[in-house]
């Protein structure tokens, strides 16, 4: 349910934005046993979404995300990247090159990054440094360079070390440690993922998080009537729906909205912004009154 917190200044007569103290979105029911990396189910899209990050942000031109420092050769087959020293995991430790180089292995099993032949660290000179550590991606011979960045944004950076404790359980649950505006703080096995915010001064996006919820609430529901009864009282504040009888209903009750995505349709409390799965950004959820 929504908690309105903070009414932020009016400028040039704009609406005003009220920062959240929670938001929660009703999803299809998932199963109980879920790789929040893996999968591209909705609830799996919106977790990852928000608890983990890549090294460059998906569109063009490139952007960066946990990479501070890109080149790229003059036949496009060997992309170098430079890790932003200020990028940290949940617990604090820095993002090491090691754990890139671990990351985009993993990607490359998985199939997500089925193009890259190798990837390895190297030392650079650097005028003011005098050597960085870089991490050089290859791609093979069939590889096509100009969507390999796109492809790149979905692979999350993961710690290496508590990855390789967790072996074949990781990304199940909360088991992954990972770079993210929010971070999982409780789960219910095929229910409900409840994230918190991470504390602004080790987020990457901390000016954009001031108006983000504090908490970010993911329950799964089994019938999308269930998901409605519980908007209209209150207990929700969006739901993803497929059915054609929930959407209509919902456009014809004044105190909702909808919105149109690649697979769903949100039905929100009026007012209320977020975005589609596929386009998820946790830092732009916000409430407009």
């Amino acid at each position: 349910m929504i908690t309105r917190l903070l009414i932020a200044a009016s400028v040039f007569w704009a609406a005003p934005a009220i920062a959240l103290d929670s938001v929660t979105l009703g999803v299809p029911e998932f199963p109980e046993r879920l790789s929040i990396l893996e999968s591209r189910s909705a609830i799996a899209e919106y977790v990852r979404a928000a608890t983990t990050s890549a090294l460059v942000q998906a569109g063009q031109p490139v952007k960066f995300e946990l990479a501070d420092g890109m080149s790229v050769s003059s036949d496009y087959k060997e992309w170098a990247f430079h890790i932003a020293p200020s990028a940290k995991f949940y617990n604090g430790r820095t993002v090491l090159p090691a754990d890139v180089e671990f990351s985009l292995r993993r990607c490359q099993q998985n199939g997500l990054l089925g193009e890259v032949s190798s990837t390895r660290s190297e030392s650079r000179k650097s005028r003011s440094l005098g050597s960085e550590q870089w991490v050089v991606v290859s791609l093979g011979s069939n590889a096509d360079p100009h969507i390999f960045p796109d492809r790149l944004a979905k692979c999350p950076i993961v710690e290496r070390a508590s990855s390789s404790l967790f072996g074949a359980q990781l990304g199940f649950g909360s088991n992954y440690v990972a770079v993210g505006d929010y971070s999982i703080v409780d789960f219910r096995v095929g229910h409900e993922y409840t994230l918190q915010r991470s504390p602004l001064d080790s987020s990457l996006r901390s000016k954009r998080l001031r108006s983000a919820p504090l908490n970010l609430v993911f329950r799964g529901f089994r019938d999308e009537e269930s998901a409605l009864t519980a908007l209209r009282v209150g207990t929700i504040d969006a739901f993803l729906s497929v059915q054609e009888g929930i959407i209509s209903k919902a456009e014809k009750d004044e105190t909702l909205s909808i919105r149109k995505c690649s697979q769903y349709t949100q039905v929100l409390r009026r007012g209320l912004s977020i975005n589609c799965p596929e386009q998820f950004i946790a830092a732009d959820v916000q409430y407009v009154g």
